[in-house]
């Protein structure tokens, strides 16, 4: 074998593939490879390729799903799964120098917690060496002027059904000691929490793992530089401090809308359906209408087909949500900001999260203190009034003026002003289905039919 093939191998695991495959007895495999990728095997993900498309490996009756590329680790539904996340280039010399010099300049942080790009994370041995050789690892390393390098690994390989998944149950960034997130997992020296530490992302700028993790620690001190160690580039970008300005002008949105509808983006991620059902919980104690949304890849196009519904909340894996909305009819906002909007009186979150565990908890909470979530129908009302005018001048007419129809179906038959071109405009009767006949050929300056014009 030519030493190409044998680096083919290792860039793509191939050894670990057959060993995790023979070792459980599997005789039914799907591979499933990035969306970008020109290959035809589970290539065209059913919601987004960080996540284990589930269903189209259950449509083969698979026992498992060899995946590739980047993932979110997020916890399984069904199926077992073994991640391969490939190997891109790296220099982990030069790494170790700019990565000890940058932390040897954090004077408040007592600690700097270094991610690599997942198609990176081979050079973490080598990188951790060097980086031990300058003394940048010892936790004495913060009391001589600089931040401890904290190294984060890969929460997992290989994921079980219903094991805990690579995210912790908010993704908050106040733990000490062994910290989860975003398919990364550090140890934290003794005393030190996440939320007083620096951060440096070393890879591509556009992974989902990097934008899920700066939007929940976004007031941290943030530094990102690519695999050469080159281009190191401080603070947060401009275009994702616009969208966090911009998540709180949704969740107002959200708190003043009327019908919620809710967008499952998932198939895999265990606990999509508990989330649902809280959120749909969460909206129905604030008076809301809610419609439960099974789209596939939410998209614009997708989305207009329910014109009357003023907010989405896109229950998906945390890495697959839609920071910039603008494109769609109505904003989308994630289970957490949701909790924020239908809750009365709740404070403004401290940070974005995209987990399902802060919904969930909630969630559990009220039902605990009050098992009828239809008992407490006057305090929904009050809050609904409170946010929307046009419900208060309804609400003066009569009692029943107000929800005049009583599921969803009813509402789309009996409000929508459009009943499409069954029916003519004038009120006459319905015209029998009739063949259709071939149109005028040409252009409008001149169709075939028509005299030529000298």
């Amino acid at each position: 074998m030519s030493a190409g093939s044998d680096a083919w191998r290792g860039d793509w695991d191939l050894d670990g593939c057959v060993r995790y495959i023979k070792e459980r007895g599997y005789s039914r495999v799907t591979l499933q490879f990035p969306d970008e990728l020109q290959a035809y095997v589970l290539a065209d993900t059913t919601y987004q390729s960080t996540g284990v498309d589930e269903v189209a490996a259950l449509h083969v009756d698979a026992h498992c799903v060899i995946h590739y590329g980047r993932a979110s680790l997020s916890a399984l539904s069904r199926l077992p799964a073994y991640f391969v996340f490939g190997r891109a280039a790296a220099d982990p010399a030069a790494l170790a120098e700019r990565l000890a010099s940058h932390a040897r300049s954090l004077q408040d942080a007592p600690a700097l917690v270094v991610l690599l790009d997942q198609p990176l994370l081979w050079a973490v041995p080598e990188l951790c060496r060097r980086l031990a050789g300058q003394a940048a690892l010892d936790p004495e390393f913060s009391s001589a002027g600089g931040a401890a390098i904290v190294l984060a690994e890969a929460a997992a390989r290989h994921l079980e059904p219903g094991a805990g998944g690579a995210g912790t149950p908010d993704c908050t960034f106040c733990a000490s000691g062994r910290v989860t997130a975003a398919g990364y997992t550090w140890e934290l020296p003794a005393g030190v929490q996440a939320g007083g530490c620096a951060w440096a992302w070393v890879g591509d700028g556009g992974a989902p793992a990097l934008a899920q993790l700066q939007l929940a620690a976004a007031g941290a001190c943030w530094a990102t530089l690519d695999a050469l160690g080159q281009g190191l580039r401080k603070g947060l970008p401009p275009e994702l401090e616009r969208a966090l300005r911009r998540r709180r002008f949704l969740v107002e949105k959200a708190r003043a809308a009327s019908i919620v509808g809710i967008v499952v983006g998932t198939l895999g991620v265990a606990g999509y359906r508990v989330a649902v059902e809280a959120v749909r919980a969460l909206a129905r104690r604030a008076g809301k209408r809610t419609y439960t949304l099974l789209v596939g890849k939410p998209s614009p196009a997708k989305l207009a087909n329910f014109p009357e519904v003023e907010v989405f909340v896109l229950v998906a894996d945390p890495q697959g949500h839609i920071l910039d909305s603008k494109e769609f009819l109505a904003p989308i906002i994630t289970p957490a900001e949701a909790l924020e909007a239908f809750s009365p009186g709740a404070p403004p979150a401290d940070a974005y999260s995209a987990e399902f565990g802060a919904v969930l908890t909630a969630a559990a909470r009220m039902a605990a203190s009050n098992p009828d979530p239809d008992s407490d129908g006057e305090a929904a009302p009050s809050l609904a009034l409170a946010v929307r005018p046009g419900a208060a001048l309804a609400n003066g007419a009569s009692a029943g003026a107000l929800a005049p129809v009583g599921t969803a179906a009813e509402y789309l038959a009996q409000r929508r002003t459009w009943r499409g071109l069954e029916t003519p405009l004038a009120g006459a009767e319905v015209l029998p289905a009739g063949l259709a006949l071939p149109g005028r050929i040409g252009r409008a300056a001149g169709y075939a039919d028509e005299p030529a014009v000298r």
